[in-house]
C-alpha cells in the first residue's frame, strides 16, 4: 500500500504559516477599507479551512485518503495528518482483534451430535478491500465459511477422535477461513476452538463408562493384591484354602465358604484371579 510519506504534514505546516502571515497582515494594516475587509474574510476562511483538515489517526489504526468521497491509493499511519476539503480521511483499527464465530451443532462419523464454539484472531491487511464491504457482511461471510468447513471436517472423524481434535480443527479452519477473509482485506492469524463437546445425554453416557472403567481398574488392583497375598502364604506351607481364609480374615471378610472365584464380580476378574493363583 502506498504511503504519502508525511507530505500532508508538510502542507499542513505551510498552510498554518500562511494563516499566521495573513493574521499578522490584518492587524498591521488595520483600516476601514474594502481591501482590509477582504483580507480579514480571507484570513478567517483560511483559518477554518486549515483547521478542518487536521485529522488524527489513533495508535494502531490506519487511514485511507478520500477525494470528494472516493477512495485514493494513498494511506496514512497513526498520528496527526492534514487532509482539508476536498480531501478527507477514513480510518480503521488495524490492531489484532477477536471475532466470535457462530456456535455449531454437527454430527461425527459415528452419527453423534457435538457442539463446537470458535473464535478467530484477525487484523486488517488491505484497507482498500476492507472499506469496500460492510463489517456485518464480513462477519456473515466468515460464519458461513466456518459452518461449511466444520460440518465437512467433523463429519469425517469419529466422536472419540473429535473430542481430542480441537487444536487440529482450529489449524485446519484457519486455512479455510484465510482464503475467504483475504477477499475483504482481512488476515486471519489464528482460529481457536476451545472444546468439542457432545450433547448432554452422550456426555452422561461417556461419564458413566469412564466411572465403570475406573471401578473395574480398581477391582483388578484389589484382586491382584489379594492373589499376591494368597501366593505368599502358600509359599509358607499353607494350602490354597487356608491361605484364602487367612487373607479374608486379615481383610475383615472371613467366611469359610469364600473361594477365589467368589471374589470376582465378572468373568474378566475371575480369569485374573485364576491366573494369579495358577488355576488356569
Amino acid at each position: 500500500m502506498k504511503n504519502n510519506g508525511g507530505f500532508d504534514r508538510l502542507l499542513g505546516v505551510l498552510s498554518a504559516l500562511l494563516v499566521l502571515v495573513s493574521t499578522m497582515m490584518v492587524f498591521t494594516t488595520f483600516s476601514w477599507s474594502w481591501s482590509w475587509m477582504l483580507l480579514l474574510v480571507w484570513t478567517i476562511g483560511l483559518g477554518f479551512w486549515t483547521r478542518s483538515g487536521l485529522k488524527k489517526i489513533e495508535v494502531g489504526w490506519r487511514g485511507q485518503l478520500l477525494f470528494l468521497g472516493q477512495r485514493m491509493m494513498s494511506y496514512f499511519d497513526e498520528g496527526w495528518h492534514w487532509t482539508p476539503f476536498p480531501f478527507d480521511l477514513k480510518s480503521a483499527d488495524c490492531r489484532q482483534g477477536v471475532m466470535k464465530l457462530d456456535h455449531l451443532d454437527v454430527f461425527t462419523l459415528d452419527n453423534i451430535k457435538v457442539g463446537i464454539d470458535g473464535s478467530l484472531v484477525r487484523r486488517i491487511s488491505d484497507l482498500d478491500l476492507y472499506f469496500g464491504v460492510k463489517e456485518e457482511e464480513i462477519k456473515q461471510g466468515l460464519d458461513d465459511r466456518w459452518d461449511q468447513f466444520i460440518r465437512h471436517d467433523i463429519r469425517g472423524i469419529l466422536l472419540e477422535d473429535a473430542l481430542k481434535a480441537n487444536i487440529e480443527v482450529g489449524h485446519r479452519a484457519k486455512d479455510a477461513l484465510c482464503q475467504k477473509a483475504s477477499l475483504w482485506g482481512i488476515e486471519v492469524i489464528s482460529v481457536l476452538v476451545p472444546t468439542i463437546l457432545p450433547d448432554k445425554e452422550v456426555t452422561e453416557d461417556l461419564q458413566l463408562k469412564e466411572r465403570e472403567k475406573l471401578q473395574k481398574a480398581g477391582q483388578m488392583v484389589e484382586v491382584e493384591h489379594f492373589a499376591n497375598m494368597v501366593k505368599t502364604l502358600m509359599t509358607s506351607g499353607l494350602t490354597r484354602e487356608q491361605a484364602i481364609e487367612q487373607v479374608q480374615l486379615a481383610l475383615g471378610k472371613a467366611s469359610k465358604s469364600i473361594d477365589a472365584k467368589n471374589i470376582a464380580l465378572d468373568a474378566a476378574t475371575i480369569e485374573a484371579i485364576a491366573t494369579f493363583l495358577g488355576r488356569k
